[in-house]
């Protein structure tokens, strides 16, 4: 009796499998898509932190450039419906260049061989004008966060695609729970440690490691991470935390960046700086769309096994 559902997952995934020309084509799809549209955002983002005059702390966008950027991240997200392989290989490479990165030092001596320029000069070759903000955000930890979310993604889209479509309500409620829950102090702890390693990109005068700070991202990304892997259970973990990104990008976009003298002090510095500078540079609408663009792609999937599993009964 064990042996039916496993022949009938079995036959299943053989028929919903698609030919590795098929794969290979959306994975150099995904890598491309995902490295063009990054190098757009950074870009269109730029001139934000370079940008400011006179009482204002920051420039204005080019939303141009990053909404252009924003289409092809979602073209890249999209290539799930096809294959995970090449999500899974930008997200591992993401995760690999931003771990030393925060965790080794920065200072003079190492401010061209640091793992943080390396994006910013693989970027400098084809988008000069945000090879810098590149440099930011890998050291903010906005790379490392948006490599684990996609990973754990990516992951749940592999796992539910094999092991069946059907959700359970348990699973919907757990997937919900998850998104309230550890959204905030998941975003908090990374802009929070994010704004300390930033500030020494810029200047690189750091000596030793800063713990705190490194621990607070990592644990920020990972939380990020639980959120998102909560899609094995239910696309609406996707739907409510990309949701989340879209609030915070409002509210602290509009709210915080024209926030009068009075109240910046009783405002955390981090939520000031880092938290502003990721939702007007469009890290927080990169998040946001790949989110809910995965969870348009977990919803076609599901859709596609419920109808491959009627015709085969």
């Amino acid at each position: 009796m064990s042996q039916i559902p496993d022949a009938a997952t079995s036959e299943r995934s053989a028929t919903t499998a698609p030919p590795w020309q098929r794969r290979v084509a959306s994975a150099v799809v995904a890598v491309v898509a995902r490295f063009l549209g990054l190098g757009l955002v950074f870009s269109g983002g730029a001139s934000v932190l370079t940008g400011g005059a006179g009482n204002e702390r920051f420039g204005s966008a080019d939303w141009v450039s990053i909404c252009a950027g924003l289409v092809l991240i979602a073209i890249s997200a999209a290539t799930m419906i096809v294959s995970t392989s090449g999500m899974i290989i930008v997200s591992a490479v993401e995760i690999l260049v931003s771990i030393p990165a925060i965790v080794i030092p920065f200072s003079i001596g190492s401010r061209d061989v640091h793992p943080v320029n390396w994006s910013r000069g693989v970027y400098e070759v084809v988008f000069p004008d945000g090879a810098e903000l590149a440099g930011v955000a890998t050291a903010s930890g906005f790379v490392l966060v948006l490599g684990c979310v996609s990973l754990a993604t990516a992951l749940g889209h592999r796992e539910r695609r094999r092991s069946g479509s059907h959700v359970s309500p348990l699973g919907r409620i757990i997937a919900m729970g998850a998104s309230i829950i550890l959204s905030v102090p998941g975003a908090a702890l990374v802009w929070a440690g994010g704004y300390q390693l930033s500030i020494e990109y810029q200047v690189f005068a750091s000596t030793g490691v800063s713990v705190g700070s490194v621990i607070m991202i990592i644990a920020g990304a990972f939380l990020c991470a639980a959120v998102a892997a909560a899609s094995r259970l239910s696309a609406a973990a996707l739907y409510a935390f990309g949701l989340f990104w879209v609030t915070m990008w409002v509210a602290f976009g509009a709210f915080l960046s024209s926030a009068t003298p009075e109240t910046v002090p009783i405002i955390p510095v981090w939520a000031t700086t880092t938290a502003v500078a990721w939702c007007l540079c469009g890290f927080s609408a990169v998040l946001a769309v790949f989110l809910l663009t995965s969870g348009v792609v977990a919803r076609v999937v599901a859709l596609s096994l419920r109808g491959s599993t009627s015709a085969a009964t």
